[in-house]
């Protein structure tokens, strides 16, 4: 199991040095994994406890890189925030996310209704 060191380094944003605001998501920074599972918890019945958050947060930080990946990518995709893979200094990649804003919202739900299927009488 991972150490209380390893829960800091997820609980809370490293924006020193952090370049997961260097492209299109110029938020990146300001979130934690910890953020993120909160925010998805958020979009169920259930809200979880912070022990969950830490023990979800330990668990993800010991997955292989891709399997990280996945796992920040269905955390987003069920909170709805938006994602991007960026390139680390290390030459891996690394999956950047953060809340959508409200125009990227507007944009989702414009698209959803434009292709939404209408009513049958």
């Amino acid at each position: 199991m991972a150490g209380d060191e390893d829960w800091q380094k997820v609980s809370s944003p490293n924006v020193e040095g952090c370049k997961a605001s260097a492209k299109n998501l110029k938020n990146a920074c300001d979130y934690s994994f910890a953020d993120l599972y909160r925010a998805a918890c958020a979009t169920t019945s259930v809200p979880c406890e912070e022990d969950e958050v830490k023990l979800a947060c330990e668990s993800l930080y010991e997955l292989k890189r891709d399997d990280l990946n996945k796992m920040v990518h269905e955390w987003a995709m069920t909170a709805g925030w938006e994602t991007e893979m960026q390139k680390g200094s290390d030459g891996l990649d690394y999956l950047a996310f953060a809340p959508k804003t409200p125009a990227q919202k507007r944009r989702d739900e414009a698209l959803m209704g434009r292709y939404k299927k209408p009513p049958q009488p």
